[in-house]
């Protein structure tokens, strides 16, 4: 079954009536990069090069919807996603907001939220901020 069509990104009245004549935008998973980086050169790690372009294909896909539908002229705009869907979700809805000309954007992000500043109970530190940075650190350098 297709998830769309039965859930709030249906564009069908009775399964969805509050979201269906809204503008939806799903975004899904990109390089493992949280959809950040535009590194020209690879990075090398454990004899395998790693590719950063995670900004520049997120750029390209909002520039594809665009381009095709006039996503930045609609007035009411949802950006969904799934695990890392949903993190490109939160993190390009305010360059979305900004490109837009009149649009209201609002995020759907399933399955996407860590909690990043939980302390480990057994060491006190928190590590999925601490990798988070990294990640991003890396991919943006």
């Amino acid at each position: 079954m297709d998830l769309v069509n039965v859930s709030i990104l249906s564009a069908n009245k009775t399964i969805n009536p509050v979201f269906y004549n809204w503008t939806k935008a799903y975004l899904i998973a990109c390089d493992g990069s949280g959809h950040q980086g535009s590194r020209l050169s690879s990075v090398q790690y454990k004899g395998d090069e790693l590719y950063f372009r995670g900004a520049n294909n997120t750029l390209a896909s909002l520039k594809h919807l665009n381009d095709t539908y006039q996503l930045y002229l609609r007035s009411t705009i949802v950006l969904a996603g799934t695990s890392t869907g949903g993190l490109a979700a939160m993190l390009w809805a305010n360059y979305v907001q900004e490109s837009s000309i009149k649009s209201r954007v609002y995020v759907v992000a399933d399955s996407a939220v860590i909690v990043a500043d939980f302390p480990s109970p057994l060491t006190g530190r928190t590590p999925v901020l601490e990798k988070s940075v990294n990640l991003f650190k890396l991919a943006n350098t």
